[in-house]
């Protein structure tokens, strides 16, 4: 197998034609059999893998060009608030405060030095980021709408949840950050797979547009404090983010594994 193959099989799962912007094939490889797999990849996972005879790198969060260029995907932040209902211009503008803040976070990471040492190294390496995050938002979409009940309520929410093995193996479990476990759930909104979390902004728009619960993967707590002051009627639960990712990943490493690829994943969860 190739890199371009490994890069297609992801895009295949959730009908991607395009490699997104956070998501990039860094050093092209062919003959790969065996494969190291890390949520983040530095040096050291490099240097594991051809000390260990791997013949390729997997990441999952973006590093090199596609960390420069990463800001891009947040287009889908919008995207995601029009499929849920937000009419397309109060969508853009809860999006734009982030959009413009990770775009300019962009001029300042320092992307080159684990894509160069890939390249140094000729070790085949590659990073997928949004189509593995958007098969994780679809599983638990999915898994939402088939418990999901009349007489709902946050707990019964978390427990869906905890379905997943890899939510229940997680350290940090679910948690509700808004609301009470016997608050009644009402419309779910998963916001997942876009980038990252849509903080503050996704929230008001979606609590503003008949929703009365939102599952982010994470947040930080500014906007959670700011959330909980202008909607305190509303629900928001925390899924964890590790957790979270790994239910769109492994489905994807398991594939490879059923295509004859050996892989070694640095994830328990």
């Amino acid at each position: 197998m190739n890199t371009k193959e490994l890069m297609q099989i992801a895009l295949d799962l959730v009908g991607m034609k395009e490699i997104p912007a956070d998501s990039a094939i860094h050093v092209e490889g062919e003959g790969i059999k065996r494969l190291l797999f890390a949520i983040d990849v530095s040096s050291a996972e490099l240097l594991f893998a051809r000390m260990n005879g791997y013949h390729c790198v997997v990441g999952h969060h973006p590093r090199g060009l596609a960390q420069a260029s990463y800001y891009a995907i947040l287009e889908r932040q919008t995207e995601l608030l029009e499929d849920l209902g937000v009419p397309q211009e109060e969508a853009k503008e809860a999006t734009r405060a982030l959009r413009e803040s990770i775009f300019l976070s962009s001029h300042r990471a320092n992307w080159e030095d684990t894509l160069l040492l890939a390249k140094v190294m000729e070790m085949p390496y590659l990073n997928i980021h949004n189509p593995l995050d958007e098969l994780g938002r679809r599983l638990l979409e999915r898994r939402i709408k088939e418990r999901e009940k009349s007489n709902w309520k946050l707990k019964d929410l978390i427990s869906a949840l905890l379905e997943f093995p890899e939510i229940q193996k997680a350290p940090n479990p679910p948690v509700v950050a808004m609301g009470s476990p016997d608050a009644p759930t009402g419309r779910v909104a998963v916001f997942h797979g876009t980038g990252t979390n849509g903080g503050y902004g996704a929230a008001k728009a979606l609590f503003r547009n008949g929703y009365n619960t939102v599952l982010y993967i994470h947040i930080d707590y500014q906007d959670l404090e700011k959330l909980r002051k202008e909607f305190p009627e509303k629900n928001l639960v925390i899924s964890g983010h590790i957790a979270s990712d790994m239910i769109g990943i492994n489905p994807y490493l398991e594939e490879l594994k059923r295509r004859g690829i050996e892989v070694l994943k640095l994830s328990d969860l």
